[in-house]
């Protein structure tokens, strides 16, 4: 168990406003804000929060999506045909429900066959099903069916693909006189009145519950609105679902057979809906305290640090800017969509190569947050569910054991996402210049309007995810003369959206393109929240090599390298971004990877989109010469490139503001470095120079 843990009911929040935090501690514990720095003996006290009572308690978590009434609606008859079609992605020796109406009411899979419960009443389907195949059935509760006495009973009917005969069993039951229609669930059966347990691994397509006497009662197609948790009634009754914790829609139905690849053009292939065991976007905990940001809290990052007998913990957020404020000249762009796609990842346990890398097992190396969600289950985009498909969801309403100021990730040995982005942002302290921060999720939502006043716009060291309207509103921001800083490598790279009703859920569909840790199963790489096509941002001809100059190059897990400068380098018209630097080499010792190219890192490629005018400034050769990533790009292109990293700078065009790009995820991790630091010169004399433009 993990003594203290918890979440944030929001990543960002501006002064005057409300943010309320869930906490889970083993006993008592203590509770401060906290501004935060990259160790936590650095964090500065804001508020000793010694007037607010911190409701604390072990608090489970309950994983497993399902579907429950949006309004149950009493009693419904108890003479109901039930119809559906199911596909199992999982078969497991205990039981887990399908349609249900309480744990011994309704149709189950024990041990991969069917099995019909009512009380003590059971039929069983004599055959083992196989996982994803679709199986049409029908079960009949006792008290109906159109062929049996009412009250009499029980009868469940399979139909096969593939000519296997159809079977039928039966069985004289005691009949029920009504069905508790807040009991149902698809998935799992009812947990207390909102939630449920013994969630099913499995895709469920044109739900219906018909009445022997009164017609049908509820039907469901799932194709119509997948962007919405509400799954409409199509009887007329008003009967409408709820989906918990985000089964996945837009997914491929009994009916889909390869001629449609966007749901919202064959909408009939698309009737399902696809239920994990380990589906989570929402804890569902008890608010242990709320805090009301100052009036006058600077921009910055913050968390609330909770202390009990047993350890701390540190639960981050962001304060931005205030509406209507003075605003700092540059803003810092915090990718918080990356540190969802991140949040608990635990892919990299299994490589090859772990053991030799860490002298031991990733499960004895990792720390006790981390072995704590492994344990529990929680996943991250980059990690498959117990069915063996991709997590395409990560939502910020749950333990991130990883989104902490101190995070150590094992593999790289060194910081990662937010731990490494506290750098930048205690550096730019040390350095006195000051920035607002401003979080995707406030990008997507408010758009280029967000921007206006700054001169210049940062990034983080890793934002690889990124969504439409955030790329939008920064091609936006430079077409009016704005300034970016690209201070990290691998980023803007791939497509990720939110839900219209759910923006703390973030969803990720990888498609069938590059090297990926999972990929999209046929024709599901549409994103139900907002019907974009997903995968890599060049898929829709939007590489970062079109905005920034270069684009994802290269992964190295071996010792960073110091980056050359270039002939071009020292041309009149940008040699001042290397004022105050000696030799032809920024080798400059980092956190990641000990040296400033390194880890992923980024290149420039004419045939992706590099603008002309870009100038590559140095440059770093890594080995192997082929790779993934160079076979990839001379696919797309016809030339084969060489597997380097490029620092570049593209100067203000056509009104257009200037471009710098470190095209590097070490790059930033060398800024505290002691003693004569080529990349913390190299990067000031870059913020100097932009703001005063």
């Amino acid at each position: 168990m993990l003594e203290v843990t918890g979440y944030a009911d929001r990543m960002s929040v501006k002064p005057g406003e409300d943010i309320s935090f869930f906490v889970s501690s083993s006993d008592d514990a203590t509770a401060r804000i906290v501004r935060l720095h990259r160790r936590t003996d650095l964090f500065e006290e804001v508020d000793s929060l010694s007037d607010i009572a911190l409701i604390t308690a072990v608090q489970p978590l309950q994983l497993g999506s399902s579907a429950r009434l949006v309004q149950p609606a009493g009693e419904w008859p108890a003479d109901l045909d039930v119809t559906l079609s199911l596909l199992l992605t999982r078969i497991v020796p205990d039981r887990r429900g399908v349609v249900t109406f309480g744990p011994e009411r309704g149709l189950f899979v024990e041990g991969g066959q069917l099995v019909c419960r009512w009380d003590e009443q059971v039929v069983v389907i004599e055959r083992m099903l196989e996982c994803n195949v679709w199986y049409w059935l029908e079960f009949t509760l006792p008290g109906g069916g159109s062929d049996n006495v009412r009250g009499r009973t029980m009868s469940l009917t399979l139909k096969s693909p593939g000519g296997k005969p159809e079977l039928r069993v039966s069985v004289e039951a005691a009949g029920a006189t009504s069905v508790d229609s807040g009991e149902l669930r698809l998935s799992g059966w009812a947990m207390g009145s909102t939630s449920s347990e013994g969630c099913v691994d499995a895709k469920l397509s044109a739900v219906s519950l018909r009445s022997r006497i009164s017609g049908l009662v509820a039907s469901w197609s799932f194709h119509s609105d997948p962007g919405r948790k509400v799954v409409r009634d199509t009887s007329g009754r008003g009967q409408d679902l709820l989906l918990m914790q985000h089964p996945r829609r837009a997914v491929t139905g009994p009916k889909w057979d390869g001629s449609f690849q966007d749901p919202r053009l064959g909408a009939e292939h698309y009737d399902a809906v696809a239920f994990h065991s380990d589906d989570m976007t929402d804890a569902g905990w008890i608010p242990s305290c709320r805090w009301t940001i100052p009036d006058d809290l600077s921009s910055g990052a913050y968390a609330l640090e909770v202390t009990g007998s047993g350890g701390t913990d540190h639960i981050p957020f962001f304060v931005t800017p205030a509406p209507g404020r003075a605003r700092n000249r540059i803003a810092f762009l915090v990718p918080t969509f990356s540190y969802l796609a991140y949040g608990n990842e635990r892919h990299w346990w299994d490589l090859p190569d772990v053991e030799s890398r860490l002298g031991g097992s990733a499960e004895k190396i990792v720390q006790a947050p981390e072995r704590w969600a492994w344990e529990q289950g929680l996943l991250s985009c980059y990690d498959r569910h117990l069915d063996g498909t991709g997590c395409t969801h990560s939502s910020w309403l749950r333990p991130i054991v990883n989104f902490r100021a101190d995070y150590h990730h094992p593999y790289i040995g060194g910081p990662h996402q937010l731990s490494a982005d506290v750098i930048i942002l205690d550096w730019l302290d040390q350095e006195g210049i000051e920035v607002d921060l401003i979080t995707d999720h406030d990008l997507h939502i408010e758009g280029a309007a967000l921007l206006m006043g700054y001169r210049l716009v940062m990034t983080g060291s890793h934002p690889e995810y990124v969504s439409g309207p955030e790329l939008n509103a920064l091609d936006a921001f430079t077409a009016r003369g704005g300034n970016l800083m690209y201070l990290g490598g691998n980023g803007f790279h791939a497509v990720v959206t939110t839900y219209p009703d759910s923006q703390h859920v973030m969803e990720l569909r990888r498609g069938q393109a590059g090297a990926t840790h999972w990929k999209t199963p046929p024709g599901e790489t549409y994103h139900a929240a907002t019907g974009e096509f997903g995968g890599q941002w060049l898929q829709h001809n939007r590489s970062p090599h079109r905005l920034f100059g270069v684009g994802t190059g290269g992964v190295s897990f071996e010792k960073g390298r110091g980056l050359r400068r270039t002939a071009a380098s020292r041309d009149a018209a940008v040699d001042w971004i290397f004022e105050g630097v000696d030799g032809d080499e920024i080798d400059t010792p980092g956190a990641v990877m000990g040296g400033p190219a390194g880890f992923e890192f980024d290149r420039m490629s004419e045939g992706f989109g590099t603008p002309r005018e870009t100038v590559q400034l140095a440059t770093a050769v890594f080995e192997p010469a082929v790779t993934d990533y160079t076979v990839l790009e001379g696919h797309w292109t016809g030339e084969f490139p060489e597997n380097r990293c490029d620092l570049t700078f593209i100067p203000p065009r056509n009104g257009r503001g200037a471009v710098f790009a470190a095209g590097s995820i070490s790059w930033s991790s060398c800024l505290l470095t002691p003693g004569p630091n080529k990349v913390s010169t190299v990067t000031h004399n870059v913020i100097r120079h932009l703001t005063d433009r």
